[in-house]
């Protein structure tokens, strides 16, 4: 058994001591940690987590807190970890008031999506979606499941969103559903779209960019290629309660500060000639 004691300084420059019990063989990835009064420090966590791979915070300290597949952990929100703890910290993690908010964003716009879907085939129309920045989109093959008529197209700009999500649908069943990877904020590429969507999709990626002129690519390319009286669905984040947390805990896919960038949505629409629909 080996043992560890060392420190680290959290978020708010508060330096914590904490002792951890590893097994010699690498394998057995069982681990005993504590940290003196440590339900005071819930939040302050994060380092170690990560140094020691607990699933949530393993995955969005490799692939960044705002990718894709830190979302469809968060999604599938069942804690992961090698041990007990492990779990323990995960199921604090994906528990947070900031992802349970995200999962509460997916119940409110899978019950838009169904909506419009059923609208559009009312009106004798074959419905084609279209997410901009989807990730694996957990919740968009579930859709593609249930609604096997429809076909879905997403595209991300991290690979392994695409390989994820390809595999997610696989192991679905689903067939009515495509991944591509591609830039959302490179305007040329809405040009090689081969189809006209009347669901467009842009949910949780404004948010993490800060440059007006990239957003405004991102509207430009999708107002050009979305059916006539079709659908645009987005969501944005005008106010969070962890802002600060976030910003000196997570890191984002970029290797950089996660800081978000809160906005309005309706100039967007207005801008590029939109308006908005019930």
């Amino acid at each position: 058994m080996k043992t560890t004691e060392s420190t680290f300084k959290s978020f708010d420059n508060r330096e914590l001591f904490y002792r951890t019990w590893e097994h010699e063989v690498e394998s057995n990835g069982h681990i005993l940690l504590l940290l003196h009064r440590g339900h005071e420090h819930s939040e302050r966590l994060a380092s170690i987590a990560a140094k020691k791979e607990f699933a949530g915070m393993s995955i969005g300290n490799r692939y960044g807190f705002d990718s894709g597949v830190t979302l469809d952990h968060v999604y599938a929100n069942k804690p992961k970890g090698k041990t007990f703890i492990g779990k323990l910290i995960d199921k604090n993690y994906i528990n947070s008031i900031g992802w349970r908010g995200i999962r509460q964003r997916k119940v409110h716009l899978v019950q838009s999506i169904q909506t419009k879907i059923e609208r559009l085939q009312k009106e004798g129309k074959a419905v084609h979606i279209l997410d901009i920045a989807g990730g694996p989109a957990r919740y968009l093959v579930e859709i593609a499941k249930a609604n096997p008529k429809v076909k879905v197209h997403i595209r991300d700009y991290q690979e392994q969103n695409v390989q994820e999500g390809e595999a997610l649908a696989k192991e679905m069943n689903v067939e009515n559903i495509s991944y591509e990877q591609c830039d959302a904020f490179d305007l040329a590429s809405y040009e090689e779209v081969e189809f006209e969507p009347n669901i467009v999709i842009v949910s949780g990626i404004f948010e993490l960019f800060s440059d007006n002129e990239l957003i405004a690519n991102a509207m430009k390319g999708l107002s050009n290629l979305i059916e006539k009286e079709g659908y645009l669905l987005y969501t944005g984040q005008p106010w969070h309660p962890q802002l600060e947390l976030i910003a000196n805990v997570l890191g984002n896919h970029q290797q950089e500060k996660w800081i978000m960038r809160r906005r309005s949505w309706i100039p967007y629409l207005v801008n590029m000639g939109l308006k908005k629909k019930r």
